[in-house]
């Protein structure tokens, strides 16, 4: 398996570990393709529950990359959230991502 998918197992599988252990039922997805308005597009992790009538999504995304991750990554991820209509977005690095404070994409 090449490195950057036994990173988005990984993910995967502590957030199905954090769910379970607070009790929360959600559904957890691993290169899942989310039809957008330019066709699909593959999601490393995505995660849905419900509260009532309501559905939230998250995106993660993860970056197996030996360098920081660009605001350009960011800016991507950003976009991605916007055209898949996710609620939250989450990048995940093994690296280092920019300072919050300097990270202004998220919708």
């Amino acid at each position: 398996m090449a490195k950057g998918k036994d990173f988005e197992e990984l993910v995967e599988e502590f957030y199905q570990q954090l769910l379970q252990k607070k009790k929360q039922r959600a559904v957890i997805r691993r290169n899942e393709i989310v039809i957008g308005p330019d066709g699909g597009r593959e999601c490393d992790v995505t995660i849905e529950h419900s509260l009532g009538d309501l559905t939230f999504r998250t995106l993660i995304e993860c970056k197996d990359h030996s360098n920081p991750v660009s605001f350009g990554l960011m800016d991507a991820l950003a976009s991605r959230m916007t055209d898949l209509k996710f609620n939250k977005g989450v990048m995940i690095s093994r690296s280092s991502v920019p300072s919050l404070t300097h990270v202004t994409c998220f919708p």
